[in-house]
C-alpha cells in the first residue's frame, strides 16, 4: 500500500464575492482511513467537500488525489477517478424505485456496468450490503429520512469508489439510527 495520502488539501480558500467561506484549510487523508470533519453550521464543511469534489474551484490552494494535482478538475471528472460522494441535501431520483436509483448509479458510475444485467447485479449486492434490499421496490420519494440517507450511500457505493465522501450523513437521525449509520460506515471500510 502506498504511503501517498489518498487526499491532500493544501491551504485551500474559497471566497464567494466578499464572503470568505473557507480560509486556509490543509489536511491529509490516509488510504483506508475513516476521517471526519466537524464544526458548527456555516463553518465551511460542505464548501470544503464541494471544492475537493470539483463542484467549486478553490480561490487559493491545491488539492491532490493519490499524489496528482486535481485542483482544476470538474465534478464530472471524478467519475473516472473512483471518487464518489453523498450530499447534505439528499438527491434521489424521486419517482424511481430504490432498486432503479442504485441501478442508475451502477450503470453510469466509473465502474459502469457493461449491460443492464451487470448493473442490476451490482445494485442488488449494494442493496443487500446497505440493508435496503427489502425496500428495493419502494419509490424513493416514499421513504423516510434514515432510508433516504442509506439510499444516498447505496447510490455512491454502486460506483465502486476508492474514496467515498459522506456529507452530513447522520444529520436528522435519532441516536439508534445514527448507531446503524456508524455500523454501516465501518463495514464499508
Amino acid at each position: 500500500m502506498s504511503d501517498t495520502p489518498i487526499i491532500e488539501v493544501s491551504h485551500i480558500t474559497k471566497r464567494f464575492k466578499g464572503l470568505t467561506a473557507v480560509k486556509d484549510v490543509s489536511f491529509t487523508i490516509k488510504r483506508g482511513a475513516i476521517t471526519g470533519m466537524i464544526g458548527p453550521n456555516g463553518a465551511g464543511k460542505s464548501t470544503t467537500f464541494n471544492m475537493i469534489c470539483g463542484y467549486y474551484p478553490p480561490t487559493e490552494g491545491k488539492i491532490f488525489y493519490d499524489g496528482k494535482d486535481i485542483t482544476d478538475k470538474k465534478a464530472y471528472d471524478y467519475t473516472n477517478m473512483k471518487v464518489s460522494r453523498t450530499f447534505q441535501i439528499m438527491k434521489p431520483l424521486k419517482n424511481l424505485s430504490v432498486l432503479d436509483n442504485v441501478v442508475a448509479s451502477a450503470w453510469f458510475g466509473h465502474a459502469a456496468a457493461k449491460n443492464e444485467r451487470q448493473a442490476r447485479e451490482k445494485a442488488m449486492e449494494v442493496l443487500q450490503f446497505t440493508g435496503l434490499y427489502e425496500k428495493r421496490h419502494v419509490l424513493s420519494k416514499d421513504m423516510g429520512t434514515p432510508d433516504q440517507k442509506r439510499l444516498e450511500m447505496a447510490r455512491a457505493l454502486a460506483t465502486s469508489p476508492q474514496l467515498l465522501f459522506l456529507d452530513e450523513n447522520m444529520a436528522g437521525l435519532n441516536p439508534a439510527e445514527t448507531e446503524e449509520a456508524i455500523k454501516l460506515i465501518r463495514r464499508i471500510n
